[in-house]
């Protein structure tokens, strides 16, 4: 599944330290879906890659240094699209445990609402 939203539009911006210089290019990715629900996981992988980019709602504003080669900014730009893939697969793969967690605490509660024949305690 592709998370660019290919109908959507690419917004730039130069920004740098002190206003005025441009030391790097930012782009706003336009995403076919909200990151409400993975933008901590991506900020935490993101972190770890160096990688200077923020999940906004349906957008990802991405920073791109100045000077970076054709090849570099396409590999920095497709590192930023993985680690989306990477962000919702540790969601998925948490709530997957929380389902199981979740049913051995229902198979406890059963366990400790029967009586010693099996049959479920009186309410």
């Amino acid at each position: 599944m592709t998370v660019l939203d290919s109908t959507g539009q690419l917004e730039f911006a130069s920004g740098g330290s002190p206003p005025g210089s441009a030391d790097h290019v930012l782009v706003r990715l336009p995403l076919s879906m909200s990151s409400d629900s993975w933008h901590p996981e991506f900020m935490a992988l993101a972190r770890g890659k160096n990688l200077t980019a923020v999940p906004e709602g349906k957008s990802l504003l991405v920073r791109v240094p100045v000077g970076a080669s054709r090849e570099e900014t396409a590999q920095l730009l497709d590192e930023a699209l993985r680690l989306i893939d990477e962000a919702q697969a540790q969601v998925n793969t948490r709530r997957s445990a929380a389902a199981v967690t979740e049913q051995y605490i229902q198979d406890w509660w059963e366990s400790h609402t029967r009586t010693p024949h099996g049959n479920a305690a009186p309410s």
